[in-house]
Formats: structure tokens, C-alpha cells, sequence
């Protein structure tokens, strides 16, 4: 009704609205992200510019926030059983989307030659490269309201442009060695971790 009101944000957690004279769209900068605040304007894809609180609206999963209609792939909160509030890249586009990205190698910026310790939290920036960490693998692939977990693992030679993908039908990590457990590969990349697999 206010004819100068282009866009308004909702806190969940305050239940306070924000009105505002312009949208994210128009000035990205200039208008504040915090975890629970659901954005809306008439003209945009709203549900991308939007940070809801993942527990309160059962985000558990990638797949869960892609359902409610984030489309677009990039960082978010999830709030899976048994794990804190956990930041996530979510990749919305590949093979109907809604995954949780673990591992991004783009152009050698981040050095993976590393430590048990380093790979046990994860390193790198969700944004770029990195490795989520082996203790939130465990944590996630653990939350059985998922109903499973799968893998999907996807490649490109940067110099020919050719790429591969493979995919587990069951993927999960599993105790303080982190033991791997995957079946059902199909894929046009050669199968490289069934040696690894340990049968649970």
C-alpha cells in the first residue's frame, strides 16, 4: 500500500518487518543477510535472496531448502539432526539439484595436500575451493531421516573440456577412522573408491 516500499524483509525470530525504498537487485550491497530473515519483492526470485533459520523451517538438507524453492546454488545453513546449524555450499542446477557440495576443486588456489586434523574439520572457503570436513561427513551421512545418502562425484579436464561423472546409490562415513561404505556405482568415470569400500 505504501507506494515507496519496493521490498520488505521478515525476522522470524523477532517477528519484525523491514521495509524498503529499493530492492536487492537494484543495490546487493546495501541491504543487511541475516540467518532467518525471509526477503520479498514483487518483480525477483525471492526465495534466493532469503536467509531463513534452517531449524525452524526443517531445512535439513540441501534437497529440503530446493524444495521450498531455492533455486539458486550457492552458500546456506542447514540444520540437520544430531549436527549445530551447519554452513553448506548447496548445488541447486546438477541432476535435478539439491546437493550438498563436500569437496570443490576449480584452479588450484586451496593446497589439499594436507593433514588428518585439517581434513577431520575441513578447510578452504565454501565459495571456492575447499573440503567440508570429515567430522560433518560422518555427522550428516549419520541422520538416517534422510533416507540414505547418495554420492555423486563430477569431473572436467580443464585443458579439453572433457568431463566424467559416477554416483553411489548408498554413501556414508563412519566412526572415528572415518570408514567409507558406497554400492551401486554407475557413472561414465572409472569406479575408484569401491577398494576403499568397508563393508557395515
Amino acid at each position: 500500500m505504501d507506494t515507496i516500499c519496493k521490498s520488505f524483509n521478515f525476522q522470524e525470530a523477532t517477528k519484525l518487518c523491514e521495509l524498503s525504498n529499493t530492492t536487492r537487485v537494484e543495490y546487493p550491497d546495501d541491504l543487511i543477510e541475516e540467518q532467518g530473515s525471509i526477503y520479498f519483492d514483487k518483480l525477483h526470485d525471492t526465495p534466493s535472496f532469503s536467509k531463513p533459520d534452517p531449524c525452524l523451517n526443517n531445512f535439513t538438507s540441501c534437497k529440503k531448502l530446493k524444495e521450498a524453492g531455492y533455486l539458486t546454488s550457492g552458500v546456506y545453513f542447514i540444520c540437520p539432526d544430531g549436527l549445530d546449524k551447519l554452513q553448506v555450499y548447496c548445488d541447486m542446477d546438477s541432476d535435478g539439484g539439491g546437493l550438498i557440495v563436500f569437496q570443490s576443486r576449480q584452479d588450484g588456489s586451496v593446497d589439499f595436500n594436507r593433514g588428518w586434523d585439517e581434513y577431520k574439520s575441513g578447510f578452504g572457503s565454501l565459495s571456492g575451493e575447499f573440503w567440508l570436513g570429515n567430522d560433518y561427513l560422518v555427522g550428516l551421512t549419520s541422520d538416517e531421516s534422510q533416507g540414505g545418502w547418495e554420492l555423486r562425484v563430477d569431473l572436467e579436464d580443464g585443458r579439453s573440456n572433457n568431463t566424467a561423472w559416477g554416483q553411489y546409490k548408498q554413501f556414508k562415513i563412519v566412526g572415528e577412522k572415518y570408514s567409507l561404505y558406497i554400492s551401486e556405482y554407475q557413472g561414465t568415470a572409472s569406479d575408484s573408491l569401491s577398494y576403499h569400500n568397508t563393508v557395515i
